[in-house]
């Protein structure tokens, strides 16, 4: 009986999966990124390769399409392991250090990693033209800013370059000291290598975001670096530390005033600003007395979120617009350009059965780059009660001719009564699916039932479990695979101690109170997380994980919940018997 509904489960199943749409669904999913762009000419530049999914199969990035335009200074690798729900989310990642050959538009290619490939990206390097604060020195500071005449309440970017080529022991960086504007920050450090006036330098480069509040010249303070260095004796050939301090030179910004041209009752200097509206995914359905919910979002960039004016609209005869009154503000800080959205919500009532009007609605702003005004746009709806709005609204939208709106989200309906008759067909099949679901579920009820009257453990599951969390170690260390032996030994730890599961190796080896396994899972991890190529000794991790499970085995005196891999010996399976091994 159980066995003929599986059947029909998977029959209908697969029924349901040929009337809705198919999903793509890809194990394996990666990507690229490098930590800054542009950069100057003889400066290094960080490439991250990440792929994620539950098995990355010992993959590795072919970096050899990178050597035509960079040159590869350093690589490193790390292996993070989350298991969700018994199940290994592996993210695997790759920092690789490359430098430009030549100056302009460079495009780090497509790189490949095993079966999936990254996009190719854009790389702009710029010719250096600033000058080194003192020839020769192993150690100084640069500082620059976006603009040194930005107007009023526009972000600027002010970035330091701390450079050295000597060892720093310890060291602190101050903050600019703005009087005359907010500052946020500082963004995540970046660290690169720099050559100026042919000497080597390691970099590191902090940003922060200034916005002026008052119009004027204004100085920013040299910001100082108080470290202590090591230096070594060139007679004695001895190191010592020193107590040194260092300084940048003074920025100076003349901020603009607002310009007497600008028409907007909000000043808005921003890289970009664009509108867009929502109807909760749906065309709404307008009708006499019935409130339909519209969110509008103001997106821009090199703004805070607090700078965003409320959406206000005229009222009109025919349709009562409310709300307004709680906007959600959120400002997303990053390297680059702080990006601002503020959304509001409006519940739009129409007044009689013929018609409903919602004005248009537009801001003001002022572009930045181009140094001119401009105006984004929701173009006005007009809809005849009874038709369908989003038809409607579409042929609107065509007429209007509006820069900035955007009803991407209303999902006009091509065919509504081939869509009805479907969604009615998938309606039916799920009710069969529930109700195959229900009779399933009770037959495995009655058969637990069952077991358990006959006198069943109640921990055969659990160390069921436990047996092919263990097969699945004996084989990965077989194959000598070591990610797959530390996701395998993971998997059997979040089960043997499922209350309470190990983060990470050095906590199962701890729990298991073996020393020889702590060294091995110490070889293990350098293994995956190391720089280095560095190999690892499977075999050993099998035998001194056998030799800790047999010893809590003893101690625990569980006979019963460990009977499947005990035996009169005290030893478990070796990993290869002896008569396979040899030695070359």
């Amino acid at each position: 009986m159980s066995h003929r509904v599986i059947q029909l489960f998977s029959a209908t199943a697969f029924a349901i999966s040929l009337l809705l749409p198919a999903v793509k669904a890809t194990a394996i999913e990666v990507s690229a990124t490098i930590d800054r762009n542009p950069i100057y000419s003889d400066e290094s530049v960080n490439l991250v390769l990440q792929v994620e999914g539950e098995s990355t199969n010992g993959l590795s990035p072919d970096l050899e399409p990178l050597r035509v335009d960079f040159e590869i200074l350093t690589r490193s690798s790390q292996t993070n392991i989350n298991i969700v729900n018994n199940k290994p989310q592996v993210v695997q990642s790759w920092v690789i250090e490359i430098q430009p050959r030549r100056l302009g538009v460079l495009e780090i290619p497509s790189i490949s990693l095993g079966s999936v490939q990254t996009e190719p990206i854009q790389l702009e390097v710029q010719e250096f033209k600033g000058n080194v604060a003192t020839e020769g020195a192993q150690i100084f500071l640069e500082v620059e800013v976006s603009s040194n005449n930005p107007y009023v309440q526009a972000q600027v970017n002010f970035t330091s370059r701390l450079f050295y080529s000597i060892p720093i022991v310890t060291g602190t960086l101050s903050e600019p000291q703005v009087s005359f504007a907010t500052v946020k920050g500082p963004a995540q450090d970046k660290r690169y290598n720099a050559k100026r006036a042919g000497i080597e330098y390691r970099v590191i480069e902090r940003r922060y975001a200034i916005f002026p509040e008052q119009s004027g010249s204004f100085s920013i303070a040299p910001i100082q670096f108080n470290c202590v260095v090591e230096r070594t004796d060139p007679a004695t050939n001895v190191k010592n530390h020193y107590r040194e301090r260092y300084s940048s030179n003074p920025v100076q910004l003349d901020v603009r005033a607002i310009p007497r041209s600008y028409s907007g009752s909000t000043w808005l200097p921003a890289q970009d600003l664009t509108l867009s509206d929502s109807w909760h995914g749906r065309a709404p359905d307008f009708e006499a007395g019935k409130p339909e919910s519209r969110e509008i979002s103001i997106d821009a960039v090199g703004l805070r979120a607090v700078q965003l004016p409320m959406v206000d609209f005229e009222q009109n005869s025919t349709a009562r617009i409310y709300g307004g009154t709680n906007a959600d503000l959120k400002t997303t800080p990053t390297f680059d350009w702080s990006l601002a959205r503020r959304t509001d919500e409006f519940a739009i009532i129409p007044q009689n059965d013929s018609i409903v009007e919602v004005p248009k609605f537009e801001i003001i702003w002022w572009d930045v780059n181009e140094d001119r005004e401009k105006v984004a746009v929701l173009p006005a709806i007009s809809v005849q009660i009874g038709q369908r709005a989003d038809q409607q609204m579409a042929s609107d939208h065509s007429d209007n001719g509006s820069e900035s709106a955007d009803f991407g989200n209303l999902n006009p309906v091509k065919d509504i009564a081939n869509e009805d008759r479907q969604w009615k067909l998938i309606s039916l099949t799920l009710l069969a699916i529930w109700l195959l679901t229900l009779a399933s579920w009770y037959l495995s009820r009655r058969s637990k039932q069952r077991s358990n009257a006959d006198g069943a453990n109640p921990h055969t599951r659990q160390i069921e479990s436990e047996q092919k969390a263990i097969r699945k170690i004996r084989q990965a260390c077989a194959s000598s695979d070591a990610a797959a032996v530390n996701v395998a030994l993971l998997q059997w730890a979040a089960l043997h101690w499922e209350n309470r599961p190990p983060r990470n190796l050095a906590e199962v080896a701890q729990r298991l109170n073996s020393k020889q396994l702590t060294d091995q899972f110490e070889n293990l991890d350098k293994a995956n997380y190391s720089h280095h190529q560095v190999s690892c000794d499977c075999h050993a991790v099998w035998r001194s994980f056998s030799e800790a499970i047999t010893h809590e085995r003893r101690q625990t005196n569980n006979q019963k919940r460990f009977k499947w891999f005990m035996s009169r010996e005290t030893k478990l399976e070796e990993l290869w018997p002896e008569s396979e091994t040899s030695t070359s």
